[in-house]
């Protein structure tokens, strides 16, 4: 609810009563900085199903960055692809079809771009809680 670093739901004031549909100045520049970067509120962090979510997507993210630190290549984008194939169709099958089909196309592509369409993709896919 902090004006400054809510995720959702801050108060905005601006007609006759405040309405909660804002999100806090620092909240929102970094998360439009780095929107696949995994963002959650404080207090929904005690239901164990959306701290799970939450925990499964800082823990994807580093190994996307490990990957990328050791060099982005084909066969490393296939690699973290695979590796990540069953937790990726337990959040959303459609994402995971679409995600192999720009991992096919990695030798086609410009690869660094196809790589961040990848990940924001993923990053946006894993926000919804695996079944």
């Amino acid at each position: 609810d902090s004006p400054s670093c809510g995720m959702e739901r801050v108060r905005v004031y601006g007609g006759p009563a405040p309405e909660k549909k804002g999100t806090g100045i620092y909240t929102r520049t970094i998360m439009q900085a780095v929107p696949t970067l995994p963002v959650e509120e404080e207090g929904r962090l005690t239901d164990p199903g959306l701290r799970e979510n939450f925990i499964d997507r800082v823990f994807t993210r580093f190994r996307w960055q490990q990957m990328r630190r050791a060099g982005l290549t084909p066969n490393a984008l296939v690699d973290f692809h695979s590796r990540h194939k069953f937790f990726i169709l337990a959040h959303d099958e459609p994402l995971y079809r679409h995600l192999g089909r720009l991992v096919a196309s990695a030798g086609e592509d410009d690869l660094e771009e196809l790589a961040n369409r990848y990940f924001q993709s993923l990053m946006e896919g894993l926000r919804h809680r695996a079944t």
